[in-house]
């Protein structure tokens, strides 16, 4: 997570360093688009890992309601519940990061200020609409590669257990 924040800090800054001013010629519903379907699909991955985590997980739920009960999950599932709950964070983050894009859009757009820093507030919003296309490829990664890491586990355990049964006849 560490390295996350890393590597989004060094894009912020490389970004805002090599945005030239060719480059920012875009209207609001342009990016009105974009930020829609980052809060839609943030949405749906956020709804779909809930789930998944409640069903798949309910021990989870149990070691938030009873936190004396100790090593509920094996080291395997808790590297995967991890990683499932920084996807979660990460589709908040999105959805947080779009309605301040909509929000900063209805206080800012009309104003002397913005008339005045254009330039920055739209080669921000560039940057910023960069940086979420990024989190959301990161975010769709990790949901494919938990569910394949998951269907891997099972089949892996099916086979054993298919194999113990033939051992064992």
């Amino acid at each position: 997570m560490r390295l996350f924040f890393v590597i989004s800090i060094i894009y912020f800054f490389s970004a805002f360093y090599f945005v030239e001013p060719q480059f920012i010629n875009y209207k609001y519903e342009a990016m009105k688009e974009a930020v829609n379907f980052f809060t839609a699909s943030s949405g749906a991955v956020f709804t779909l890992l809930g789930l998944w985590v409640a069903y798949v997980y309910p021990n989870a739920i149990v070691k938030i309601v009873r936190p004396s009960v100790d090593d509920i999950f094996s080291k395997d599932d808790l590297v995967r519940l991890r990683r499932m709950l920084f996807v979660l964070c990460l589709c908040i983050m999105i959805i947080a990061a779009s309605l301040f894009f909509h929000v900063l859009y209805l206080f800012l757009y009309g104003t002397e200020y913005y008339n005045i820093n254009s330039y920055f507030i739209k080669k921000l919003a560039l940057i910023l609409i960069g940086y979420l296309s990024i989190v959301q490829f990161i975010v769709f990664y990790f949901v494919v590669a938990t569910n394949v890491n998951f269907l891997n586990d099972l089949y892996t355990k099916r086979n054993m257990q298919e194999v113990n049964d033939k051992l064992s006849k």
